[in-house]
């Protein structure tokens, strides 16, 4: 998740949201009030930003949160898996992804020319 977030940055920081340094591979998740999880994002933030878009909300990160959000669930998740191979996208191989990681993966692959 934190690799689809990363190309808003610039739009997340100016919402007080700091997006943790590194390869951003990593995993989003938790719930309830995470102020501070161990990679330092502020979930509360995030989820307010996410789920009140408004005029200064990028279009493509909107479509792209709309997305990952349908398709998240158990089912689309297991059925993500058995077909990506036969189209070439790769699922991270991290032994416990959610099913928005796996979508957000596939999302970001979709959209790399």
């Amino acid at each position: 998740m934190i690799q689809l977030l990363r190309p808003h940055g610039r739009y997340l920081q100016e919402r007080g949201i700091e997006l943790p340094s590194g390869n951003g591979t990593g995993q989003i998740h938790g719930g309830g009030t995470h102020q501070n999880h161990t990679n330092g994002v502020n979930y509360d933030q995030l989820a307010k930003t996410l789920i009140s878009p408004d005029a200064s909300t990028p279009t493509d990160l909107a479509n792209a949160v709309f997305l990952v959000h349908e398709m998240s669930t158990p089912a689309n998740m297991d059925l993500l898996i058995e077909k990506s191979p036969a189209y070439g996208i790769g699922i991270d191989p991290d032994p416990d992804p959610t099913p928005a990681d796996s979508h957000a993966q596939n999302y970001i692959d979709q959209q790399t020319p």
